[in-house]
């Protein structure tokens, strides 16, 4: 799951173990990473990092009420519209189905420009249930249920 020569951060080693702890069905996760990998079905622009779709999640075609998960750990400081995903991903899950959602907060160093970071209420869950927040100094994950 991880390379050997990275040391997870705190939310990064909570957010491994929900994983392992939490997922099950059918996986999307948004936003191939350089650096981790879980396994699942991915999500991502990039062509370079061969995901198993090459589609923006915020105009996306895939299917509507089709995944049992979604993950989108780190995604929304990457997106132009971090609204859009959400709805996006609102729109793909199963009924009953759930997402979590990772968040830099303005504590966390940005490595890009034009950076999105989260702040509550940024964001209209609209008709998510919220099931779990979990905040560390800089970067914050809420769990939601269709």
């Amino acid at each position: 799951m991880l390379k050997e020569d990275l040391i997870p951060s705190e939310n990064r080693l909570w957010y491994n173990d929900w994983v392992l702890k939490n997922v099950k069905g059918i996986v999307l996760d948004v936003g191939k990473s350089r650096l981790w990998s879980y396994g699942f079905p991915t999500i991502d622009t990039c062509k370079i990092l061969n995901p198993t779709y090459r589609q923006d999640i915020c105009n996306s075609n895939l299917a509507d009420d089709f995944y049992d998960m979604v993950l989108a750990n780190g995604m929304y400081e990457f997106v132009e519209r971090p609204q859009k995903m959400v709805d996006e991903i609102y729109r793909i899950l199963k009924p009953g189905g759930k997402a979590i959602f990772g968040f830099v907060t303005k504590e966390y160093k940005p490595y890009k420009r034009n950076w999105n970071y989260y702040e509550e209420g940024d964001i209209d869950f609209k008709e998510f249930n919220i099931l779990e927040k979990k905040d560390f100094n800089n970067y914050s994950f809420i769990v939601c249920q269709k």
